[in-house]
């Protein structure tokens, strides 16, 4: 097959037709004859949009002008955000009570949990912990029932801020109670100094910005809490909770907002 001349005259004949012509050399020599195979071809090679037209070399792309290869090397840079970050919603109802659960006991959501004991080594990742080694703290993200393992145990305090987490991508991070009204958010060395962010906290031990907790009719209530971030300090963000002026528990029965931000 070939590919017609945009400048030639196509003459359709049947198939049957001789088309030898008997003329001089020289007119022979300007006559040449196509089929519709040939017809064919040269559509689809001049179809608008049928495939690649042209490519230019450039940075990273290389074209082999003998025989058309063309080579790519160069390879795209995946976007890395500044900063990894902690999103949740919190409660906090309930007084300072310890419990344990046991083998067939319910894990629950948003509950931060201490692994006490697991001699026979279950998986508790499936629940949200980052490994299932003694002495673990975790919050639940997904929330199940133990086996039947006599040899495990997880333990609690209803004190303790229940947590729906949004998103994390900073790592291990757990709730702890203090004492009434004073918790803890915790990380394994994870809050780097002078580089994380918390909405509405102050660095500094003795200074906080007090956020108002109000109705929901939209007046003012004598609730309120705050975050302690103290520099320098890698492992703790302290979130207090008042009423009244002081520092009281069963404040947060309605989910505030957190959101803690690492940058790189």
């Amino acid at each position: 097959m070939a590919i017609i001349p945009g400048t030639a005259k196509v003459l359709n004949q049947y198939e049957n037709v001789n088309t030898t012509y008997g003329g001089s050399k020289a007119m022979k020599a300007q006559s040449k004859w196509y089929t519709m195979d040939d017809v064919l071809e040269t559509v689809e090679a001049n179809i608008p949009g049928g495939g690649v037209t042209e490519i230019i070399a450039g940075d990273g792309i290389s074209v082999d002008q003998s025989t058309g290869a063309v080579t790519v090397s160069s390879t795209v840079t995946p976007y890395v955000a500044p900063y990894t970050v902690f999103t949740a919603l919190v409660k906090q109802e309930g007084n300072d009570s310890p419990n344990n659960v046991g083998a067939e006991g319910p894990v629950i959501l948003g509950v931060t949990y201490y692994i006490a004991d697991n001699t026979n080594s279950v998986d508790l990742t499936v629940f949200g912990a980052p490994d299932s080694n003694v002495g673990t703290y975790f919050i639940c993200t997904t929330a199940g029932t133990l086996p039947n393992d006599p040899d495990i145990l997880l333990q609690y305090n209803t004190a303790t801020p229940v947590v729906t987490v949004l998103e994390n991508t900073i790592g291990n991070i757990w709730f702890g109670l203090n004492a009434d009204g004073d918790y803890a958010i915790n990380s394994d060395g994870l809050f780097t100094s002078l580089k994380t962010f918390i909405n509405g906290a102050m660095l500094g031990p003795n200074y906080s910005i007090s956020n108002m907790l109000v109705s929901s009719d939209g007046s003012s209530t004598d609730r309120a809490y705050f975050f302690n971030y103290e520099e320098g300090v890698t492992n703790t963000i302290e979130l207090n909770t008042t009423r009244g002026g002081s520092v009281a528990s069963d404040v947060i029965v309605t989910p505030i907002c957190v959101e803690i931000r690492v940058y790189n």
